[in-house]
């Protein structure tokens, strides 16, 4: 543990209380990580926007991996070490398959996202994740004419195992993810934690044997596995659990911060 040379941390599910807050104990102990000169950052499916507050709240001026790794930067987009879109025809092409099979989706970009009606479920996510959106009409959003960074879904498990059974065929274009029970994430095919975490230890002439990353879901997979201390909180889904060599308790007991405490801070 005396390696460590940087901290990376999921937002939802793993530094977030299920209230989308910080638990004052996980952010002490993530300033007491600052204060040692070691640097710490966050990697989210969510894009800037969401992201943000949270880094700010934090004290992070250090790149943050957002949108599962297909950008790069800090928060005030000063520094842009990576933004991969998703190609365009393909894109729109496929979100043509997903309003065939009449799915809630939403087609993010850096700073908004897109949805082709007005809903209840979209003000309530716009206003728990601080993200505007704008609405384009029924059946509109394959007429898109600029790459996406992202786009969710978001469905009954029984719609969204079709989603999943369609996109297979897509596997070579895209990056396919589960967020959650009911959410699957659709990225470029290059966008990944894993792949962005190569990114950062570039930047900070680190390896990735140095870093110590946490997480709970399948986006997070790959930065487990990739990190040299890889923590997988209480509530992760068993097939990060599998991959991880650490593990803390759950988001809602403050993992992060007790892990930090365990394996890095040493005292506990």
């Amino acid at each position: 543990m005396d390696k460590v040379k940087l901290v990376v941390i999921d937002l939802d599910g793993t530094l977030l209380d299920n209230q989308k807050e910080i638990h004052p104990f996980n952010q002490e102990m993530i300033q007491k990580v600052q204060q040692l000169g070691i640097p710490v950052t966050i990697a989210t499916g969510r894009g800037m926007a969401s992201t943000r507050k949270y880094a700010e709240q934090l004290g992070i001026t250090e790149p943050l991996i957002t949108y599962n790794g297909a950008v790069i930067s800090t928060s005030d987009n000063s520094r842009i070490l990576q933004r991969n879109v998703m190609p365009l025809a393909e894109t729109k092409e496929l979100i043509g398959e997903l309003e065939d099979l009449d799915c809630y989706f939403k087609v993010y970009y850096d700073e908004y996202f897109l949805v082709d009606q007005e809903s209840e479920l979209t003000q309530a996510f716009s206003k728990k994740f601080f993200i505007p959106y704008q609405i384009v009409g029924l059946k509109n959003l394959a007429n898109i004419i600029e790459s996406p960074l992202k786009i969710t879904v978001i469905e009954s498990p029984e719609k969204l195992e079709r989603v999943w059974q369609l996109l297979q065929k897509w596997s070579a274009h895209f990056q396919v993810c589960r967020d959650s029970v009911s959410g699957i994430e659709i990225t470029v095919r290059s966008a990944d934690k894993g792949g962005a975490l190569k990114v950062l230890c570039q930047e900070y002439g680190i390896q990735p044997c140095q870093v110590m990353a946490f997480g709970n879901e399948g986006n997070d997979i790959n930065l487990i596995r990739l990190a040299g201390v890889g923590i997988a909180v209480a509530n992760a889904r068993p097939e990060l659990k599998a991959v991880a060599r650490f593990f803390t308790e759950s988001n809602e007991e403050q993992g992060v911060g007790k892990g930090l405490q365990k394996y890095l801070l040493r005292k506990g």
